[in-house]
């Protein structure tokens, strides 16, 4: 699809996972559904040393499971993706902790992954980075003082405006929107965040305000179709299409 609008649907996706090349190289998106995650030995074997040991640390059954499951599954889509097989594809980590492909493996291409409970979505580009963020809405006691500290002046003045009952949605709006732009370019959160500003009233479109460096904002395209979670891609604005796929 072009992208032409400001919300896609994640669950639009009914084409199979196939090579990248095959679509015309867009940009891709594809949703997994985590909700009855397997103990598989497979999926933990398709991940490595340092996967695992985040794997563990988590402290709740299904949390562990989910990623396992998420993770293995990013490297199944990479390799369908791009070439390459699951296990040989290697992992390293930016200043601020953003995953990529190693270069000089034969598996070129950039992505972003995202997992919030029952749901992890996937973007890929061939070219250019990508960056995304999915949240399961839930009642967030101390919301406005997380506000306070990770949003700009604008955007917390914005949310203060809005009908009690919508405020915790405007929240979810403005931090993955947030979320997502800080992916794309691999920056910390703490770092950029006071220099990056997006429109954060949820009756509106998605859309970068501010950032810090690039000379030109990139795109925003809120993710629907998803009951209960609220969810944003960060797209240069180079990529013009875009296809939804389910795993």
């Amino acid at each position: 699809m072009l992208i032409s609008h400001h919300t896609v649907s994640v669950a639009c996706g009914a084409a199979a996972v196939r090579p990248l090349a095959s679509f015309g190289q867009p940009n891709v998106l594809v949703a997994i559904d985590l909700k009855d995650a397997p103990s598989d030995h497979k999926a933990e074997s398709l991940l490595d040393r340092d996967e695992l040991s985040r794997a563990l640390a988590f402290r709740q059954d299904d949390d562990r499971l989910r990623y396992i499951a998420s993770h293995a599954a990013l490297r199944q889509i990479l390799a369908t993706l791009l070439g390459g097989k699951p296990k040989d594809i290697c992992f390293r980590r930016g200043q601020y902790g953003k995953p990529f492909i190693e270069r000089g493996v034969n598996i070129p291409g950039y992505f972003n992954l995202s997992h919030t409970k029952e749901l992890a979505v996937v973007a890929v580009n061939m070219t250019y980075e990508v960056g995304i963020d999915i949240e399961t809405i839930q009642s967030i006691p101390d919301a406005a003082a997380i506000a306070a500290i990770q949003f700009s002046t604008r955007e917390n003045l914005t949310l203060a405006e809005l009908p009690e009952l919508e405020k915790i949605t405007g929240f979810y709006h403005c931090w993955t929107q947030r979320e997502a732009v800080l992916k794309l370019y691999g920056w910390g959160l703490m770092t950029a965040s006071t220099g990056i500003e997006i429109e954060a009233d949820p009756r509106k479109a998605p859309r970068v305000l501010a950032v810090p460096n690039p000379a030109i904002p990139p795109k925003l395209i809120a993710l629907s179709g998803i009951n209960g979670h609220l969810g944003c891609l960060a797209l240069p604005p180079q990529i013009h299409r875009m296809i939804c796929l389910r795993w």
